[in-house]
């Protein structure tokens, strides 16, 4: 037969009732354990999603929609690099595929068109060590006057940690209005975020609150017209019609001139 000194069976006698006490909020609604005496305890243990059940989403970032809003932007920079005096001579400007390609047409120019496009290979992480660092984009300049602009995997891959970042950044601040218990917002892989609500019996409102697109865009205006006198865009231009009330609708170049991403 065992035997315990009084002091042992004293102690472990302490310890099981403060482990009755303090699990005791447990059984009590959360309104009311709120109400109790502040000498009382009140901490409930947290249950997760497999305990309690919840909702949980997973986000993927969309590699192609985010690939051709960014080449838009590109050719829309590589226009202006080109028509910014003196101007070169060029044709053919366009996307294809991954890749934005142009023909210069001023062969004895392309040592100038090699300068003035470079900066927008834009130069995402440095070397600490002098290397060449990551950038965005790969440049080539043929000797007959083609010009293709490409991403880089190391520029991709970039990308894509900063938009995940960022986007986990902005679902954490969203999800906190929906009140839940300790949610979970945590990277999976490389481009995925997985979103766990453990309490929530709304997955239709989480995903409406998570889903929310919110991207900021700068457009040249470029025309208007008013709601008696409707016009049909012309290509490469969008109509926004206004909110103040005067049935005039603004017409914008398609290609954002600047997005969020230039600002801090």
């Amino acid at each position: 037969m065992l035997y315990f000194a009084r002091w042992k069976t004293a102690l472990i006698l302490v310890v099981l009732l403060a482990g009755v006490v303090l699990t005791i909020p447990n059984f009590f609604p959360k309104e009311q354990v709120d109400k109790w005496p502040s000498w009382l305890p009140r901490q409930q243990i947290v249950l997760g999603l497999d305990l309690q059940g919840g909702a949980y989403l997973l986000y993927e970032v969309d590699r192609a929609d985010y690939v051709e809003k960014r080449l838009r932007t590109l050719v829309s920079d590589i226009r202006k690099a080109l028509t910014t005096a003196p101007r070169i001579g060029y044709t053919g400007l366009g996307m294809q595929g991954e890749t934005v390609q142009v023909r210069i047409r001023e062969l004895e120019k392309l040592a100038d068109v090699r300068k003035r496009l470079e900066p927008l290979r834009n130069l995402l992480a440095s070397s600490l060590l002098g290397g060449g660092g990551v950038y965005e984009f790969d440049l080539n300049v043929a000797d007959d006057g083609l010009v293709r602009f490409s991403y880089s995997n190391a520029g991709m891959a970039q990308r894509v940690r900063g938009i995940v970042s960022q986007s986990i950044e902005v679902i954490n601040r969203r999800i906190n209005e929906l009140g839940t218990t300790e949610p979970s917002i945590q990277r999976q892989g490389d481009d995925r975020i997985l979103v766990e609500a453990p309490g929530l019996g709304d997955p239709a409102r989480l995903k409406a609150i998570v889903g929310q697109t919110a991207q900021l865009t700068f457009h040249l205006v470029v025309g208007s017209f008013a709601a008696s006198n409707p016009q049909t865009p012309q290509p490469g231009t969008i109509a926004i019609p206004s909110k103040d009330g005067t049935g005039v609708t603004y017409l914008v170049q398609d290609t954002p001139l600047m997005t969020g991403e230039d600002l801090v």
